[in-house]
């Protein structure tokens, strides 16, 4: 399970850095072309704004992954057992619900951007558009996963909650430490602060 989700998280990371470079890349190309050499690429304008509806979608997939979308957090966190399962499966639901609109229209959208020609790339709307039922999928697996996940953790096989260790494994272990002592110590001077006023 934790191969899946971590080859998943992989995939999508790969495909928004190689989107992000490229759009690096091509928007200084563009900055050059046009104040040194004078000339204008059309196509780059058109090629930034594509990958940035792909790096835009790609980003709501992963952060569906790591359960870090919009959510009932606050209900959800002061939960427990079932009545925190339901409501994870509840916002789950949800979600495949929204996931099941974008596959499905998104898709039709895909379909009519087959006829209409990009102004300045030699390809269709369709390749544009296409992220939307794609990433519609990529949501429905994160969301299948977790499903999967939080009734591990329900079972008694995890601790229920979003697996965020992924997200700081770059982090070195005294920023974490450092980082936690932080919030910590203003929770503590909250604290003392709301008692000194009553």
């Amino acid at each position: 399970m934790e191969k899946i989700l971590k080859v998943f998280r992989f995939i999508l990371t790969t495909m928004m850095c190689i989107m992000t470079a490229m759009d690096v890349v091509v928007i200084v190309l563009q900055v050059i072309f046009r104040f040194v050499l004078h000339i204008s690429l059309a196509w780059v304008s058109e090629l930034a704004g594509v990958s940035l509806v792909w790096i835009t979608f790609l980003g709501a997939s992963l952060a569906t992954l790591d359960e870090s979308n919009i959510n009932f957090n606050g209900l959800i966190d002061k939960s427990s057992g079932l009545t925190k399962f339901l409501l994870k499966l509840l916002v789950n639901c949800l979600i495949l619900f929204m996931v099941y609109i974008m596959i499905r229209y998104g898709y039709k959208t895909m379909r009519i951007g087959l006829n209409t020609k990009m102004v300045a790339l030699p390809t269709t709307l369709a390749v544009c558009v296409s992220v939307i039922p794609i990433s519609g999928v990529f949501m429905a697996l994160a969301v299948l996963l977790n499903i999967y996940k939080d009734f591990r953790a329900y079972r008694g096989m995890a601790a229920i909650g979003p697996d965020t260790s992924a997200i700081y494994d770059d982090v070195p272990e005294e920023v974490l430490e450092k980082a936690n002592a932080s919030i910590e110590g203003a929770d503590k001077e909250a604290a003392e602060k709301e008692e000194a006023e009553t």
